[in-house]
């Protein structure tokens, strides 16, 4: 299932939008990983994204913990700095504080609230950057711009199926509706209705733990759990049934995929893409793009975290790769 990146990822990229005209936030004008506590944050959020994960969130999504941190620090400075947020440094700091105390499931959940999440005091409708700026504590953005609004959201129990949900909650599948990630016993349609560490049966349609590494599993989900795959984790046939073996990862210009049917599939490491024709079983890994490269959102490749393939208006799919900036926005306009 694809994780949302929760409580650790409000203070840099989590809900990053549009523009606004307002006046530069308290600590704007420093950008860039050197504002402290900027990298001690940085520090925190990344290893705490290691030890949930096993490694696996550090290696497949940033290749090296060093560059976890070293992107992450960077983000969080610039978020500081971005027009009319009510984010600081002192925030940051109570931030980094807490996260320790915080569980893998609130790490991997929807945005959420409380001291790693503040709220601003824009309007509905608003135009937005990051969502400190918003009254509501969400800034609403499409998954290729960084220009958006703030919203309310839908509260626990109301349609989503036209908006966002309200910070904290998730968009349940089939159902459309607004709640709390699902926890063991509860109700789901999809492994994304269910907090981090369970699965869906899809034939009982409730939660339940998913396997771990060596244990049975059922690719299905209708006999069985499936497997955890924010480890990495997928369901592979053995002589005796099915077990959870770890996924391996490729550095770009290697191979990716499977080579055979059963065998352990091949990923590309630090958001790299596997490109290979449509009726192969291998292909080759196309390295993450860096800031400024040109990227594509359907076939490759990927920009590296925090930055976003920024797709221009009748582009199709292809753009650029860009991080939080005012400058995209016209966040500095009217000040």
């Amino acid at each position: 299932m694809n994780r949302r990146y929760g409580v650790g990822s409000l203070l840099v990229a989590a809900s990053v939008g549009a523009c606004s005209s307002s006046s530069p936030g308290p600590d704007a004008g420093t950008t860039g990983g050197q504002l402290s506590p900027c990298p001690s944050y940085a520090n925190t959020l990344c290893n705490l994204y290691s030890d949930c994960s096993a490694g696996w969130t550090i290696t497949s999504q940033y290749g090296t913990l060093a560059n976890c941190v070293s992107r992450n620090a960077f983000a969080c400075g610039e978020s500081l700095a971005v027009a009319g947020t009510s984010l600081t440094s002192a925030d940051v700091s109570a931030c980094t504080s807490e996260l320790p105390a915080e569980s893998c499931a609130r790490l991997y959940g929807p945005e959420g609230t409380g001291v790693c999440a503040p709220a601003g005091t824009g309007a509905e409708n608003l135009a937005c950057e990051v969502s400190a700026q918003c009254g509501s504590g969400l800034c609403e953005v499409p998954g290729n711009s960084f220009c958006g609004t703030c919203q309310a959201g839908a509260k626990q129990g109301e349609s989503c199926s036209t908006g966002p949900c309200a910070p904290g909650l998730l968009c349940l599948a089939g159902v459309q509706t607004c709640s709390p990630p699902v926890t063991d016993g509860g109700e789901c349609r999809a492994d994304a209705d269910c907090q981090f560490g369970f699965t869906c049966l899809s034939s009982l349609s409730f939660c339940a733990p998913a396997a771990a590494a060596g244990m049975a599993c059922d690719p299905t989900h209708q006999a069985g759990p499936g497997c955890n795959a924010d480890l990495g984790l997928v369901c592979q046939p053995v002589e005796n049934g099915d077990v959870c073996q770890q996924e391996m990862l490729a550095q770009a210009g290697q191979p990716c995929g499977s080579p055979t049917a059963g065998a352990v599939p091949t990923v590309c490491a630090n958001r790299g893409v596997c490109q290979k024709a449509a009726d192969a079983g291998v292909g080759v890994c196309l390295g993450v793009a860096g800031d400024g490269a040109a990227c594509d959102t359907a076939s490759g490749p990927s920009c590296e975290l925090p930055a976003r393939c920024i797709v221009a208006p009748d582009a199709g799919t292809a753009g650029t790769c860009q991080l939080l900036s005012t400058t995209l926005c016209g966040s500095n306009a009217g000040n």
